[in-house]
Order: structure tokens, then sequence, then C-alpha cells
């Protein structure tokens, strides 16, 4: 079981820079945090990235992590087993940011 991502989690790029994620909704809370849907995620742009010449600009792939139990209006919930990709390198997930709840 993978806890759920919420607002307030943590996810860089290899090189150091961080996503910038925004949750869209509010109905599904998790001590009182949004959770992070996995078009939220789709939308994510990362800052500080020390790759040059071109640095990591934004989320691209998401390859695993997507709940297939919890969705808000049919869009899945995202998951601290999120794997994917920038659109340079993969993703480190450093914080979920709760530790309340686990789904499958």
């Amino acid at each position: 079981m993978a806890a759920v991502l919420v607002d307030g989690v943590e996810i860089q790029c290899l090189h150091g820079g961080k996503a910038k994620i925004t949750p869209s909704q509010t109905a599904l809370k998790v001590g009182g945090k949004a959770a992070i849907l996995k078009t939220d995620l789709e939308k994510a742009l990362i800052t500080g990235c020390g790759l040059t010449p071109k640095p990591c600009a934004k989320m691209d792939t998401i390859t695993a992590g997507v709940s297939t139990v919890l969705k808000v209006n049919g869009t899945p919930v995202m998951l601290a087993s999120v794997q994917g990709k920038t659109d340079q390198e993969p993703i480190l997930l450093l914080s979920n940011g709760q530790t309340v709840l686990d789904s499958k």
C-alpha cells in the first residue's frame, strides 16, 4: 500500500529542481491537505534545475503511482509509489506530504 500524495508533496528532478504542484480540488483531503490528482502532477513546472544547457522545466510522463481506487470526479489520485520523468530526466519523491492515508 502506498500513501496518497497531498498538497505539500515534495518531488524533484535528479538535478535538484523542485516541482511546483498545485492541487486542483478540495473534495478529498487527508489531514486537512488536498489530495494531488494525476492532472495536477501532469501540469507541474520544475524550477531550480541544475542541468545545463537545458534544465528540466516540466513534468512529462507518469509511469506509476496512479490510484486505481481513489478518484475525484473521475480523475485518479496520485500515490507515493509515483514514478515518472520530467522533460529531461526521472523524478524523485522526497515527501508525500502526509502519513495518515494509504491506498492501493
